[in-house]
Parts: structure tokens; sequence; C-alpha cells
């Protein structure tokens, strides 16, 4: 069967429920229509609901295009920007130092969009979610710890965390999830080997205490051997009680030893109350040797994309049964609502728009619709959710897990 042909009208019918309450717009440069010169001050300002735009400008005085790193405390869409861009991955702003999510409640979500975190000198940077109850997503954000002291990455007591396109390379501190409840998808996590004679040792890409957390299409290792004797090389992750979840089109492994080329094992496991699944679609390199505990298999059906801009087409793969049917639907991300016959649906009801309906591969049960066009008219910073109904052979029906999204500003159009 032919994949249906796509247009725009996939977002036609959610625009008109889009709209922020109110847009603040913030420029280091100032100007007219801008609301603030500064980050902490726009989200003090803001309500839920409401979306903040972050340009990076490059008329900004030298030294201050980027801006000081917020603590957030209710449900708020940041997305970030660049005035003058070219195409390719979704424009970014800058933001210096540790962005603190807090205490969002269960009926609020925040979105951070088209970010980077950049590290500052003598001081924390990174990023830290703890104590919310609500949705958060972090989409196509990149931090880059290498070997900063203070450097954090660290999500405990969250109740749902969606990390989409991010980028994480750590600087011997993990990804720290604690209690909590974690989405990666096509999303990076490693730790960057230190330089011999730091004292920052080196770390797993990845430490999981009484948390359940999944990963799609993703790739998580750990840090590679540097030097004898504080900075030899890690597993990917470190479980210390719950479950980690490899999904399909998810590497996870260990470090490398420089010689011989052998990799660490991709995981550990510390405890009994610790386990790990595998999706025949996601690889593991490499496995403990026994008596230690190895994966548990799963069918894990998965909907994964590229980066989304307006005004440009976007990459969408599904994996479900082989030789059986997906079809792919669109809509606001609306988690945590109550499983169903057929799995958890991640999309509103109400927002829901059938987008393409395919057959998947007999091998892997994977479809790809390479070329699926935004629209250029598609609303920014707001977050939306690919997922797919899945037919199995027999007829059996199931929900992938879900894709959120949110939307990159057209290249070269200045807001």
């Amino acid at each position: 069967m032919r994949s249906l042909t796509v247009t725009v009208s996939m977002f036609v019918a959610l625009l008109a429920n889009a709209s922020a309450q109110q847009i603040w717009r913030v420029n280091c440069s100032g100007g007219p229509g801008i609301d603030f010169t500064d980050l902490p001050p726009a989200v003090a300002a803001a309500a839920p609901g409401d979306e903040i735009w972050v340009y990076l400008d490059a008329a900004c005085p030298v030294g201050w295009q980027g801006y000081t790193a917020p603590v957030i405390d209710r449900g708020v869409r940041i997305v970030g920007f660049n005035v003058a861009s070219s195409s390719g991955p979704p424009s970014i702003a800058e933001i210096f130092g540790l962005t603190v999510v807090t205490g969002i409640p269960h009926n609020q979500s925040v979105s951070i969009s088209n970010i980077h975190i950049v590290n500052v000198l003598n001081g924390s940077s990174g990023i830290v979610l703890v104590d919310c109850e609500g949705d958060v997503l972090l989409e196509d954000v990149l931090y880059r710890g290498h070997t900063a002291p203070g450097s954090y990455l660290h999500i405990q007591r969250c109740a749902n965390v969606v990390l989409r396109g991010c980028e994480f390379e750590q600087g011997g501190n993990p990804l720290t999830i604690i209690d909590s409840n974690v989405l990666l998808t096509t999303t990076s996590v490693w730790d960057v080997t230190p330089i011999c004679g730091l004292s920052i040792p080196t770390s797993e890409g990845i430490r999981v205490v009484n948390s359940s957390v999944t990963a799609i299409g993703s790739l998580i290792t750990g840090a590679d051997f540097a030097c004898w004797p504080n900075h030899g090389q890690q597993p990917g992750v470190v479980i210390e009680s719950g479950v980690f979840r490899v999904g399909p089109g998810t590497l996870l492994r260990g470090g490398w030893l420089s010689w011989p080329q052998v990799p660490e094992v991709a995981y550990r496991l510390v405890t009994p109350q610790a386990s790990i699944e595998l999706d025949p679609r996601g690889a593991v390199a490499r496995l403990p040797d026994p008596p230690l505990p190895q994966p548990v298999p799963i069918d894990l059906p998965a909907t994964y994309h590229s980066w989304a801009v307006a005004g440009e087409p976007v990459g969408v793969s599904v994996v479900g049964p082989p030789s059986g049917f997906a079809l792919l639907m669109v809509g606001d991300w609306a988690p945590g609502q109550p499983p169903g016959p057929f799995g958890t649906l991640a999309i509103a009801q109400a927002t829901a728009v059938p987008v393409a309906l395919a057959a998947l591969d007999a091998a892997q049960g994977l479809h790809v619709w390479p070329f699926l066009q935004i629209p250029s008219t598609a609303p920014v910073a707001h977050p939306f959710a690919f997922q797919a109904l899945t037919i199995a052979p027999d007829g059996t029906l199931g929900l992938s897990e879900p894709s959120p999204l949110t939307v990159g500003w057209p290249h070269g159009v200045i807001p």
C-alpha cells in the first residue's frame, strides 16, 4: 500500500486552538515591540499558557548575545530563534548558567525549545527539573558540559518529562533521573572524555534511580577511557532501581578503552530492583557477561521524527508490527490520559488529525515518511505530537510511543 499524500492541511484543524494567551518578546538589543532584554524578568511576568520568544540577535552588545538562565515555576512555553538564519536545524537562542524548572502543577505544562545552554565560569550550568507534577518538554535543546565544574543534568520527582531532539554532553556528571518518568526520543546523551590531570572523573551517560526511562531513536554512551586511574571508560547507563527501556532505533553502549578497542559494558544493574528491557529494533553493545541479568525482550511500537521547521519538510518514522500498517496522527500534545484498549493516547482527541497511512515492512515493521510538509503558518512554541495507530496482520490494534514536537521559526524570517 502506498503512503497517503500529506498536505498543509495536517495542521489546519489545530491552528485555531494553538494561540498563546500572551506572547512576550525578549531581545538583548531592545527595540520596538520588545518587552524585556533578559529572560528571567519575562518568566516572572508570564502567566501559565503564555509564550516567550527569545531572540539571538547579532545586534546585541558584544558579549551579551546570551541570556541569564531562568527559574521556571509555571506552565510557560519558551522558544529561541536567530534573527538572521539559514537553512538546516531550527535556529536557537543562548542561555548561560543553570536552568531550573520546578513546582509545575499537574494541570500545567512547560515547553522549552530551540535553546543552547552555555557553561559559565565559576558557576553552575545545565538543566535541573524537580518536583514537577505537570508535563515538561525539552525540544531541540543543546547542552555541552564538557569538563566544566558545576555541570548538572538532573531530573527528580517529575511525573512526565520528554527530551526530544536534544543533545547533552556532560562533563563528569551523568544525566541523573530520580523518582521520575522520562521519554528520550532522537536524543543523544554521553559523557565527554575529560582531560588527564583534571579532578573531574568520568561518568556513565545516564543514572536511573526508582524511575521509568524509555529511549526511542536515541544514542546513549558512557565516557571513553582517558587516563589511569580516575578516568576510565564507563557504561552507558547505570540503573540503581527502576527500569530502562531500549526502544527502536536506540543504541546503548559503554565507553571505549583506547587500546585494545573494547567497549565497556552498555549497562550495570546495581540492585535486584533494577531492570533493563530491549526491543529487537534497538541495540545494546556490549551486553554484560552472565550471570549478570540480560535484557528483558519487549515489543515497543514507536514514532520518532527529525527537526521540524515551519515551511519545510519533516521526516517521521513509525515502528510497529512487521507486515502490519500504521496510521500516523498529529495533534495537540496531551500526555497523561488514562490508558485505553489499544494503549495510551498522547494527543488531545479533539485535535487529532490523520496524516498518512502506510504498510510496515516485513523485516523491522518500519515505515519512513521522509517529506511531510510543515506549513509556514504553523505556530511556534506550541507543543504538538505525532503518534501512530498500529494494525498487526491479525488485526490487533495498538498505539505507538508518541513523538512530541514544537515547530521552529521559518528560516530567514524575522518575527
